[in-house]
């Protein structure tokens, strides 16, 4: 099987591209050139320098697009005309280059920022599109909505959330959070996602959707916090305030009845995320 993944050398597109090269071929295409290029090598990975707002003319046949190409707030280059161009015109023109072939199985990766009735920003909008745009198309697609991910090879220590937290509890910082009773759930790992992309994949066709991919069951707050300190033999001094949430975002929990599929716990990766990561 042949598998193209765009933002290839990004923090998610990173590890799918290595999870990915152990079963199959991969095309890993990339915009700007970083130390993944020339630390992840593979017979099994073709990387291909290629700026996807522009029209897509490369010669390859793949049967699988896993869409992780994004300007998000971290980007160093953040401006408006790299959200559209990286959001919008870069699948645009990845649909125009998928109906071109027979078959593909494609695969976008969104962003929970849509449900944030609070702040509707520039990644929302452009993602929305995004989204809009290849429910339109005659695809065989899954748009996957994200929330913070926990990624291995391209790790930044600044995000997501759960990741800054878990950085400054192993070296020992003075922690404040609030509400320490709050359920959290909001985080996935990338390979919980490629164990749900390979689910879907085995499929001889995927059911067309929106589908939003996070932990399976949540934790208090004081207890994910606890865990952490426990795995990492933190002595961190942790302390809880109270503050009243506006408003919370509402998940449609479908992966398990749709699409057949079960997702690890908060606890389960995070614990692989210690284990994988920061016990290097």
């Amino acid at each position: 099987m042949k598998i193209l993944i765009t933002g290839a050398n990004g923090s998610v597109g990173s590890d799918l591209v290595y999870f990915f090269s152990k079963f199959f071929l991969v095309y890993a295409i990339y915009r700007n050139p970083n130390s993944v290029n020339k630390s992840l090598k593979s017979k099994n990975i073709k990387w291909i320098k290629f700026d996807l707002s522009k029209k897509i003319n490369i010669n390859i046949k793949p049967e699988v697009i896993i869409h992780c190409a994004v300007t998000h707030e971290f980007k160093e280059k953040k401006t408006i005309e790299e959200y559209v161009n990286s959001n919008i015109l870069t699948t645009k023109n990845l649909i125009e280059f998928s109906s071109r072939k027979k078959n593909i199985k494609f695969f976008n990766f969104s962003t929970y920022a849509i449900y944030n009735r609070n702040l509707i920003d520039i990644l929302s909008v452009t993602k929305t599109i995004s989204e809009h745009l290849i429910k339109k198309s005659n695809l065989n697609f899954l748009n996957i909505r994200l929330p913070g991910v926990l990624s291995y090879i391209n790790s930044d220590y600044r995000r997501p959330w759960i990741n800054f937290l878990i950085n400054q509890l192993k070296n020992n910082k003075k922690i404040k959070l609030f509400n320490k009773n709050n359920n959290f759930n909001m985080l996935i790992d990338t390979f919980e996602i490629f164990r749900f992309l390979i689910a879907q994949i085995k499929r001889k066709k995927i059911k067309n959707g929106i589908v939003d991919l996070q932990a399976n069951k949540s934790m208090k707050l004081f207890k994910i916090i606890n865990f952490i300190k426990k795995k990492t033999n933190s002595k961190s001094k942790v302390s809880y305030f109270n503050k009243k949430l506006k408003d919370k975002p509402h998940f449609k929990n479908l992966i398990h009845r749709k699409y057949k599929f079960k997702v690890a716990s908060s606890e389960q990766i995070i614990e692989r995320y210690i284990h994988l990561l920061h016990d290097k």
